[in-house]
């Protein structure tokens, strides 16, 4: 039930914690030890970015990094 209208109304951090909800990595990766990617063709306040290194790293990830092409002017740059 992830309604985008009602996702333009809530902030970074809330954006965050409802991201949680609906987001997780398929089987049970092992990522310990191992450095991790995460590409994006944009993002507006880096809820889902923020939302799958925190996954990665629950997984055992030892640093994880984003690459996105384009940002929104919504939110301040997370970057």
């Amino acid at each position: 039930n992830r309604a985008r209208h009602e996702q333009k109304t809530l902030d970074r951090w809330k954006r965050f914690r409802e991201r949680r909800r609906f987001l997780t990595l398929r089987g049970k990766p092992d990522f310990r030890r191992r450095r991790v990617i995460l590409l994006d063709d944009i993002t507006t306040s880096g809820a889902t970015l923020a939302t799958m290194a925190y996954l990665c790293h629950l997984c055992g990830a030892r640093r994880v990094v984003a690459a996105v092409l384009g940002v929104t002017s919504q939110y301040p740059s997370p970057l």
